[in-house]
């Protein structure tokens, strides 16, 4: 079926995906695909080159239309696809292959995708949702985050169902894990995102027990929770709710 999408291109699946996800800005996909121009002519096909293209979503590392198109996509989906020059290469094209304000005609097929980020050092960060922007916070920017940390076996802390957020100013407040400041400054706005941590990672908790500070309301005034974490492998579910920069890089 075809039908038209807010983001501005018109897409035709020709094969329904698997699953319930599709990927997140952030995130890796690769894709199968064949580019062509509006009267046919084939200026790029992934399946006769033999090797699928994996990038980066969100990363500026393609058009702005492929950008945008696998994140309503499923794995194993395949669409056509027609992108307005606005979300190709506009006026500038791409010589000798592309002219310019060119209307380019895809078939992408979806592949695979990870929202797993590896930040190194035993740490992923597992994508649940964007935010609306893209700045991020910095050393010594204040967060206000929604926090819950549990293992496999227990909950330790849950400040979604307190609906009571933490404060945690990264360089400077280290909240159960420096992990969770790693985390943070690759975190938007609004984004949401799941935190491993591995024992024995240098990232992993030690036992200590730590003084979280809730932000207050006219019921409740602000006040500091103490938490202990054991040291295990543990899951931080982190919502970046705000944050104020203070430094510019």
């Amino acid at each position: 079926f075809s039908f038209w999408m807010e983001l501005g291109f018109s897409k035709n699946i020709l094969r329904e995906g698997q699953g319930t996800t599709s990927p997140l800005k952030g995130c890796s996909a690769t894709i199968h695909y064949l580019g062509q121009l509006e009267d046919g002519t084939t200026f790029d096909d992934t399946l006769k080159l033999g090797r699928p293209f994996k990038f980066n979503v969100g990363r500026a590392e393609v058009i702005v239309g492929l950008d945008n198109l696998v994140t309503t996509m499923k794995k194993g989906e395949k669409c056509s696809v027609v992108f307005p020059p606005s979300l190709a290469y506009g006026e500038s094209g791409l010589p000798p292959f592309i002219p310019s304000q060119a209307t380019l005609k895809f078939e992408v097929e979806l592949v695979d995708f990870s929202n797993d980020i590896d930040l190194g050092s035993d740490l992923i960060k597992t994508l649940l949702s964007n935010g609306p922007e893209w700045e991020r916070p910095s050393y010594e920017s204040k967060c206000t985050v929604h926090l819950k940390c549990y293992s496999s076996s227990e909950s330790y802390i849950n400040t979604f169902e307190l609906q009571r957020p933490a404060v945690v100013t990264i360089g400077v407040d280290v909240l159960f894990s420096s992990g969770i400041e790693k985390c943070l400054k690759t975190m938007s706005k609004g984004e949401r995102a799941i935190l491993s941590v591995k024992q024995g990672s240098s990232y992993a908790p030690i036992g200590d027990t730590v003084a979280m500070k809730l932000i207050g309301s006219e019921e409740s005034p602000e006040e500091f929770v103490n938490v202990t974490i054991p040291s295990t492998d543990l899951y931080f579910e982190i919502q970046l709710l705000d944050f104020v920069k203070v430094c510019p890089f």
